[in-house]
């Protein structure tokens, strides 16, 4: 058992179908694992908080527009959201544990600043 930033490679949802269509699009000789898909996950909460400026991109503008995404899902991190006071993105770790020799999802994601 151990916890994630995000679901394991091995997931199967819509986001990380997306996840290893775009891997194998852009380098088929790789496989799947935790580093691409974090910035891969990384690099859609990225794309969505640019989707969203309206107007020029701007260093402010880009800040402007993180400070309010709020609840963003990627289906591949837990929830994602910034504030002015809030920098990290996420608090939140994904439980997983091995099964059959890959490692799959073990319940909900886990809030370190929750009272759990």
């Amino acid at each position: 058992k151990a916890a994630s930033f995000t679901v394991p490679p091995t997931h199967d949802n819509i986001a990380m179908r997306q996840y290893r269509a775009a891997l194998a699009k852009v380098a088929p000789k790789e496989k799947p694992d935790y580093v691409s898909l974090d910035a891969y996950a990384m690099t859609q909460v990225f794309i969505e908080a640019v989707r969203r400026i309206e107007g020029p991109l701007t260093r402010q503008a880009l800040t402007k527009s993180l400070d309010n995404l709020k609840n963003f899902s990627t289906g591949i991190l837990p929830a994602v959201g910034y504030g002015p006071d809030r920098h990290l993105g996420t608090t939140a770790m994904q439980l997983v544990q091995i099964q059959g020799g890959k490692w799959v999802v073990a319940g909900d994601p886990v809030d370190a600043e929750k009272d759990w």
